[in-house]
């Protein structure tokens, strides 16, 4: 991944957290939504991936090297975006499922309290870092094939 899209990602993260937390954003709310939008996420992801594969579009990906990291070809470093946001998308969905399960949890306690504000925010910052990696991935892919086409 660039450098600059780690550190977008990071602090996308880090501010959906600090965010969910301090306003005390409950993620049952969007559990349900977040499924969704990263289960269409993942068929996004898996099209294009078929897609790509044999296509002459990767194979011209596979002979560009990367000018951010001369060792990867296009190829490559689109490939390692797709294996991180496949790995977002799948804890997106086990952490949303997780939240849908009814529970019969005694929440006076203050350390669980704080245990469930802290997962939320988790989450938030989960589902917002899936958004901006798909995000990624469409300018990734716009741009690559805006200048294979000239």
């Amino acid at each position: 991944m660039y450098r600059r899209h780690k550190i977008l990602l990071l602090v996308c993260f880090v501010g959906i957290f600090l965010m969910a937390f301090f306003f005390n954003w409950e993620f049952y709310a969007v559990a349900e939504a977040a499924i969704t939008v990263a289960s269409i996420a993942m068929g996004v992801y898996i099209a294009a991936v078929s897609a790509l594969l044999g296509s002459q579009y990767a194979k011209d990906l596979k002979g560009k090297t990367d000018k951010e990291y001369p060792a990867k070809t296009l190829l490559g470093v689109l490939a390692d975006y797709f294996r991180l946001a496949g790995i977002a998308c799948v804890l997106l969905i086990i952490i949303s499922c997780a939240f849908l399960i009814p529970t019969n949890m005694d929440l006076s306690s203050n350390y669980l309290l704080y245990l469930l504000r802290c997962g939320s925010a988790f989450s938030y910052a989960i589902f917002a870092a899936n958004i901006l990696l798909l995000w990624l991935i469409l300018i990734f892919l716009v741009n690559s094939l805006g200048k294979s086409v000239k």
